[in-house]
């Protein structure tokens, strides 16, 4: 906010009386494994015969909606008071819900703020008005960051070396950035075509890493440390 990006961002509502409806009702922080559920069942499907993954599948998909929600879409303030009777607090942030069936999820490779490649994931999905991974996946595509944006990405970089990863929409030409996260995307690890992601890891270790018989500079140490690289 102090550095004037929140018009990137999600507006944010302080109440539920002041909100703008429907919107997103979210935790505010989240920690490695705490709300998470787990599935204590390890399949391998090479091994299981055809006629039962017909039915196991479906199945495992159909629990996905059965899970407690970290993230509603609410449609009023009594919604709200049913999911935090207690009020917002510090738990809980109420933001505006950007509609479109295009997401996109961008990587980027950056060194003190200068974004030196990209890797970038359009996903549609089957609605205007979802939650991930409460919607279903139409697409997914290659996608071209336009130059702007990169630009407005290296103002939230300022000062940063390693990878990032950005989840956004693009409305009326603007951006709405949901996510920013110090890590791999899963557009890179999953989605994005093994060439495409191979010249960016071959961009870092150009850029970066160093022979083992050498003394690896502060900012290589921490540009590996942020990036799960060897150190």
């Amino acid at each position: 906010q102090a550095r004037g990006l929140t018009q990137h961002l999600p507006k944010r509502y302080m109440s539920a009386e002041c909100a703008d409806y429907p919107c997103i009702l979210k935790q505010a922080h989240g920690e490695f494994g705490k709300d998470c559920y787990r599935c204590d069942v390890c399949l391998n499907f090479g091994t299981i015969h055809p006629d039962l993954l017909t039915v196991a599948l479906p199945l495992l998909v159909l629990l996905v909606p059965l899970l407690p929600e970290e993230c509603n879409i609410v449609h009023s303030p009594e919604d709200v008071c049913k999911v935090t009777p207690q009020g917002l607090g510090t738990r809980w942030v109420l933001q505006e819900l950007v509609h479109g069936r295009f997401e996109v999820s961008t990587t980027v490779l950056a060194d003190f703020g200068h974004i030196l490649d990209e890797v970038s994931t359009c996903y549609e999905y089957d609605s205007e008005t979802y939650v991930w991974p409460r919607c279903r996946g139409v697409s997914k595509s290659l996608y071209s960051v336009p130059h702007g944006h990169l630009k407005i990405f290296e103002q939230f970089l300022e000062s940063y070396s390693g990878i990032c990863n950005f989840n956004y929409k693009v409305r009326d030409g603007e951006l709405r950035i949901f996510e920013l996260n110090t890590r791999i995307g899963g557009d890179l690890a999953v989605d994005a075509p093994r060439e495409r992601a191979r010249r960016l890891f071959e961009k870092l270790d150009a850029h970066w890493c160093i022979s083992s018989n050498d003394t690896m500079p502060e900012k290589q140490f921490a540009f590996c440390r942020s990036t799960g690289l060897p150190q």
